[in-house]
């Protein structure tokens, strides 16, 4: 990280305590400073523009795992629900489990609507005032 040469050893503690503990006080603390100034200590550092930066490095390889184990489990996943689709003894379970997959996939059957045929033959177009008396 060519962030991290940049900063003082007691900066790059610093970043990385904050990126863990997500508090810059506590975080100046275990990085050494002195527990009496560290809210002080921990504002300045977070404004410095090389810490900042350096715990944003930290921030994106964060995601960068997060989201290449996520790809990997996806996967996974997806192939363990193609083969229950396909290979459960349940009818069910396998009905279920193509309703699922095409859901994920951005296919969600449209919710059954019941109609009791109940209407007063008026037909309102717009909206109803509720200030005003119902005939």
């Amino acid at each position: 990280m060519k962030t991290a040469e940049e900063l003082t050893e007691r900066q790059k503690k610093f970043a990385e305590f904050y990126f863990v503990l997500n508090n810059g006080t506590k975080a100046a603390i275990k990085a050494g400073y002195a527990e009496s100034g560290a809210h002080v200590e921990a504002s300045r550092a977070i404004k410095n523009p090389k810490v900042k930066a350096y715990i944003e490095e930290l921030q994106k390889e964060r995601r960068e795992r997060i989201q290449s184990r996520l790809a990997g489990m996806s996967e996974k996943a997806a192939e363990m629900m193609f083969e229950l689709a396909t290979t459960a003894d349940s009818e069910s379970v396998r009905l279920t489990t193509i309703k699922d997959i095409l859901n994920r996939a951005g296919y969600k059957a449209v919710e059954k609507l019941e109609n009791k045929n109940e209407h007063s033959g008026k037909i309102t177009f717009g909206f109803r005032d509720p200030s005003l008396k119902e005939e």
